[in-house]
């Protein structure tokens, strides 16, 4: 399960604590999700988070408005390193809401 990054600027190591809770990253034709450096797809790809990692947030509630199904947040690398930005909440597993 290799981590493909390109050019990542808020990469960094960070005790898992912080997350209010963390989701599972759903089975993806491409095998993996996007992590974008804004809420939406015309944003830069920072990372991609291979499907069954996870995905953590810090709440929902903290979330820009306007921002439809995209949530800001981090997925943390088998390399050990916090990768921050945004994802498709319609790529997690249902019980993530």
């Amino acid at each position: 399960m290799g981590l493909a990054a390109v050019g990542l600027t808020s990469a960094m190591a960070v005790p898992p604590a912080q997350a209010s809770f963390c989701c599972e990253v759903r089975k993806t034709k491409d095998g993996f999700l996007a992590l974008r450096s804004g809420p939406g797809t015309r944003f830069r790809l920072l990372a991609k988070v291979p499907s069954g990692e996870m995905v953590c947030f810090g709440s929902r509630e903290d979330d820009a408005p306007d921002t439809g199904d995209w949530i800001e947040g981090w997925y943390t690398g088998t390399d050990g390193v916090r990768h921050n930005g945004w994802i498709n909440g319609r790529f997690l597993l249902d019980e993530c809401g």
